[in-house]
């Protein structure tokens, strides 16, 4: 699998590190799906809290 885009700031060797000091070994590609799907998720929260936001949503957390 190639990475796919190189302006993010963690690289997949980093979580392979990050990873294994926590005792668990994942491999390069592993690295990379766990990196896109956290990019994935936090662009999703991203969006819905400014979705809440334009709504004006004043239960959402501080």
């Amino acid at each position: 699998m190639k990475y796919l885009n190189p302006k993010r700031s963690i690289k997949p060797q980093k979580v392979i590190k990050v990873l294994k000091e926590h005792g668990q070994e994942v491999t390069y590609e592993q690295a990379e799906l766990i990196l896109d799907f956290m990019y994935k998720f936090g662009q999703i929260a991203i969006e819905q809290y400014v979705v809440k936001d334009e709504k004006g949503d004043e239960n959402r957390t501080q």
